[in-house]
């Protein structure tokens, strides 16, 4: 049996869900091109009529539209055992909600930078043209909480899942329920929790929530109960009250100002993302403290991982099958180019070539200046030590060598005043 073409390699799962996992993984593209992606897998009970793998669809197309830094770039999709993939960038790091508890927080101005980035890239995804139609896209992500918004290791801000985001530049497959997303407890606005609103300050306001949990540890809608959240949408007058007497919370004073009018019950009251943006680099740039990337490289970030998933450790082939270890082919092995080739630089590996390519022909060394990196004597051809081996033809002067060496071992065996005129000889030859 031919080995099989690998096209994924799971490290481990990185998260999983109510419609299924995200794996690092390593992918080997058709050109060749080895690189880190994260892959989010559906579960096996969902068909190609579901939501779920509409929903993914969706993220998918709606991702190819955009690009930014803050969002998360797609690669495509991939089938796993006849399940739906999605292939994006890998981001190491860890999501805000790892920082949204007291004994964790960011500081400050992290927290505000962080915001100002996730408030940009909503900006964006409002006013990018469509690059096919080249009007707005003025997409609506819908889901914008700590759990969706990712930290790199080396300062990086990332929006993720953009499964539920809107646009009316693009059909959407999979049907948004009132109940799906728009809902998603603790972080919707009072016109979506009353009447089912959703434009861009429905983002506003749950990138406010986002915020204020970051800077306080704790959660705005008190205990994450959906009854107390509607029945507070319902009412403005209590709304403002609870807001009021939330905000204590927080600290900084501008900061505090802000969140009163981004997380006001009127939508209309609201400043639009790029407003925010704008305000909280003010801000950021008046207060003191780290910048996100200095903060971010000067501490520890574990790794998170989930033992145990199905994929983990697994091969995928380009079929979307999982290879048994006997069919996964060996590594690539260095062919023996014709004539016989200079000393082996660096030995025999898929990326001798390469290097062999890459090295100007002025620049390659020769048989007899092997490179300091080469194998100690056993293997090396014996160029020169001494004494040399007879060749086969040799000049007079030699040959006449060879014969007084000759009559010196002779000497020894009779005397040693033989050995000493044969060593007289050889001096005057």
């Amino acid at each position: 049996m031919s080995a099989a073409r690998i096209a994924f390699t799971f490290h481990h799962c990185l998260g999983e869900g109510g419609y299924g996992e995200v794996y690092l993984a390593r992918q080997l593209t058709e050109g060749g091109i080895t690189r880190e992606v994260a892959v989010k897998v559906l579960r096996d009970q969902f068909d190609d009529t579901s939501q779920a793998v509409k929903r993914l669809r969706d993220e998918g197309q709606v991702l190819a539209l955009l690009s930014h830094p803050v969002i998360l770039r797609v690669h495509g999709f991939a089938k796993v055992q006849g399940r739906l993939a999605l292939v994006t960038e890998y981001v190491e790091g860890a999501d805000v909600s790892t920082f949204c508890v007291p004994e964790n927080l960011l500081p400050p101005r992290i927290a505000v930078e962080v915001a100002r980035e996730v408030a940009e890239a909503l900006a964006y995804a409002l006013t990018v043209p469509n690059p096919h139609t080249g009007r707005p896209l003025k997409m609506i992500h819908r889901d914008v909480k700590p759990a969706n918004v990712r930290v790199s290791v080396d300062g990086k801000v990332k929006l993720l899942d953009f499964g539920v985001a809107r646009t009316n530049e693009m059909d959407r497959q999979a049907k948004t329920a009132m109940g799906d997303v728009l809902l998603t407890s603790g972080f919707a606005a009072p016109e979506a929790l009353g009447f089912g609103v959703s434009g861009p300050s429905v983002d506003v306001f749950a990138l406010g929530v986002t915020l204020f949990a970051m800077l306080t540890g704790k959660q705005f809608y008190r205990g994450r109960d959906l009854k107390f959240q509607v029945t507070l949408a319902m009412n403005a007058v209590d709304f403002a009250a609870y807001l009021d007497e939330r905000l204590l919370l927080v600290e900084h004073e501008g900061v505090r100002a802000l969140l009163h009018r981004v997380l006001q019950f009127q939508h209309e009251l609201r400043p639009t993302a790029a407003e925010i943006a704008e305000e909280l680099e003010a801000l950021h740039d008046a207060m003191e403290g780290p910048t996100l990337g200095r903060w971010a490289r000067s501490r520890e970030w574990p790794q998170q991982i989930l033992e145990g998933a199905e994929l983990e450790g697994k091969s995928i082939d380009t079929d979307g099958q999982v290879v048994s270890p006997s069919q996964v082919p060996p590594p690539p092995r260095t062919p023996t180019p014709p004539p016989a080739p200079p000393p082996a630089l660096g030995g025999a590996s898929s990326v001798v070539p390469m290097d062999a390519r890459n090295v100007s022909p002025g620049k390659v060394p020769s048989p007899a200046a092997p490179p300091p990196r080469q194998t100690p004597a056993p293997e090396r051809p014996a160029a020169r030590p001494p004494p040399p081996p007879p060749p086969p033809s040799r000049s007079p002067v030699m040959m006449i060598g060879v014969g007084i060496v000759v009559l010196v071992v002779l000497g020894v065996l009779v005397s040693v005043l033989l050995a000493v005129l044969a060593a007289a000889l050889y001096v005057v030859a």
